[in-house]
């Protein structure tokens, strides 16, 4: 199976974009001219950012391997006790992490 970038998915790919997940500071990562609001062409931009790095072999498609392989790398970086399992608490610690506190 091979993605390309119809609107849905660029939709999750902004979802799932590492700036997003890094709470309030990650928002403010993808509203470039820092007013407060993601404006579309932000949005659009923020996508096409996740998209190449998703995309590994710069075929400009997501393969289902390479779509598999980015979830495997942040479920590794979330796995604090690397026992391949994220818990409640690990995703906490991160988010904390990621927002400056503890």
């Amino acid at each position: 199976m091979t993605w390309k970038l119809p609107l849905l998915g660029a939709l999750f790919a902004l979802a799932a974009s590492p700036a997003l997940a890094q709470g309030m500071e990650g928002l403010r990562g993808v509203d470039r001219d820092g007013n407060g609001a993601i404006e579309v062409a932000e949005a659009r931009a923020a996508v096409t950012l996740r998209f190449k790095a998703m995309d590994a072999n710069r075929d400009g498609t997501i393969s289902e391997k390479e779509f598999t392989d980015a979830s495997m790398t942040r479920i590794s970086e979330a796995d604090a006790d690397g026992d391949g399992r994220i818990t409640r608490q690990e995703i906490r610690a991160r988010a904390m992490a990621r927002w400056g506190r503890q």
